[in-house]
C-alpha cells in the first residue's frame, strides 16, 4: 500500500496538489499499539482489497494523465519509464492475488475496469502511429531499446491476457463476448503492440512469465500467447506491405482486416463491427481521435481481408 501511495505521488508530478493521505510508517504503527495498549487486530481482507482498488484506480487516472504529458518535446522515455513502474505494480498485485488467502475470498486488489481502462489508454499512447511513445522514445535513446520499453510492451500485451483478451472467443461469438462485449477492440489494442511484441525477444519472455503466474481459469498460457503471436506476426506481414493485400466489394466481418487510404495512420486496423448503411455496409474501426473513439468507412470504398493464420 505504501508503494501504491509513492509511485501515485511520482505520478502525480505536474497536477494539481491532491496528494493522498500520508500512510503511517511501521514505527509509527507500533507506537500507536503501544500507547493504546490493544492486542493487534487480524486484517479485513475484503476492506484491504476495497482500499487497495481505490488505491490502484487514482494510480491509473494519474498515470493517464502523464501519458498525456509525455506527448510533449523529449518526455516519451520518461513516459515510458513511468509506466513501467505502474504495470509492474499492477502485476505485482495480480501476482498476491493468486495467494489462497485472497483468491479464496475472491478478493480483487485491481479492479476489472480499470485494467481495461490502462489497457486502452497506453497502447495507444505507445504504439499507435509514427508519433507513439515507443517510437520516440527509441528516438531519445539515440536508436536503441531499453529495458523499460521491453518491460512495457511485455506487460501491456499481458494485460490484454489479464482482461481475457481472445482473438478465438472473438471470432466464434462473432466479437460480441468479452469485456464489455468489446473483444475486437481489446484484439486491436493488442494488434498495435505487435510490431513491437514480435520483434523483441526479453518483451516476450515477461509476457511468457506474466502470463504463467496470472493464470486463467481453462484458458492454456502457452497456447494463448502462441495463437497471438500468430496472428500478430500474419497482421505485421499486411502493416509491412498494405497496397499489396486486400480486395475491394468482398463480404466483411468483424475481425477481418481493412487497409484504408495513404493519410491514415495506421493504415491496417482490425474491423470491430460491421453496421448498415446507405447503399452498402459500413466497417467500423478503432479511430482514438474521433470523438466517440470510432469511425466507419463505406465497405466498398475500402480494401478488407481475411485476418489469415490467426485462428488455428
Amino acid at each position: 500500500m505504501v508503494l501504491l501511495d509513492a509511485l501515485a505521488r511520482r505520478q502525480g508530478e505536474g497536477f494539481a496538489n491532491d496528494a493522498l493521505p500520508r500512510a503511517r510508517s511501521e514505527e509509527e504503527q507500533i507506537g500507536a499499539d503501544d500507547e493504546e495498549g490493544d492486542p493487534p487486530v487480524p486484517p479485513d481482507l475484503a476492506t484491504i482489497a476495497k482500499a487497495c482498488r481505490g488505491k490502484v484506480r487514482r494510480l491509473i487516472k494519474r498515470m493517464t494523465g502523464q501519458l498525456e504529458l509525455a506527448a510533449a518535446q523529449d518526455r516519451a522515455r520518461r513516459g515510458i519509464v513511468q509506466l513501467a513502474a505502474v504495470l509492474g505494480a499492477i502485476h505485482m498485485l495480480r501476482v498476491v492475488e493468486q495467494r489462497p488467502e485472497w483468491k479464496q475470498g475472491h478478493h480483487e486488489l485491481v479492479g476489472r475496469a480499470d485494467k481495461w481502462a490502462l489497457l486502452q489508454a497506453a497502447s495507444v499512447a505507445v504504439a499507435w502511429g509514427p508519433d507513439g511513445l515507443a517510437t520516440r522514445a527509441v528516438a531519445e535513446a539515440e536508436g536503441a531499446g531499453f529495458a523499460e520499453l521491453s518491460m512495457v510492451v511485455g506487460l501491456l500485451a499481458w494485460l490484454a491476457w489479464d482482461v481475457e483478451t481472445d482473438i478465438r472467443v472473438a471470432s466464434q461469438q462473432g466479437g460480441l463476448q468479452g469485456l464489455e462485449d468489446e473483444q475486437w477492440h481489446a484484439v486491436q489494442l493488442l494488434a498495435v503492440l505487435g510490431s513491437w511484441l514480435v520483434e523483441d525477444d526479453p518483451a516476450r519472455t515477461i509476457l511468457e512469465t506474466s502470463v504463467a503466474r496470472t493464470p486463467r481459469l481453462r484458458v492454456d498460457g502457452e497456447e494463448w500467447i502462441a495463437v497471438h503471436f500468430a496472428a500478430l506476426k500474419a497482421f505485421g506481414l499486411v502493416e509491412h506491405a498494405p497496397d499489396a493485400h486486400g480486395e475491394l466489394g468482398r463480404s466483411v466481418k468483424p475481425g477481418d482486416l481493412v487497409v484504408l487510404h495513404l493519410k491514415a495512420t495506421p493504415r491496417v486496423r482490425v474491423v470491430l463491427d460491421v453496421t448498415a448503411g446507405s447503399g452498402s455496409a459500413k466497417v467500423v474501426v478503432l479511430d482514438p481521435e474521433a470523438p466517440d473513439g470510432v469511425r466507419s468507412y463505406s465497405a466498398s470504398h475500402v480494401k478488407t481481408l481475411e485476418w489469415d493464420g490467426s485462428l488455428e
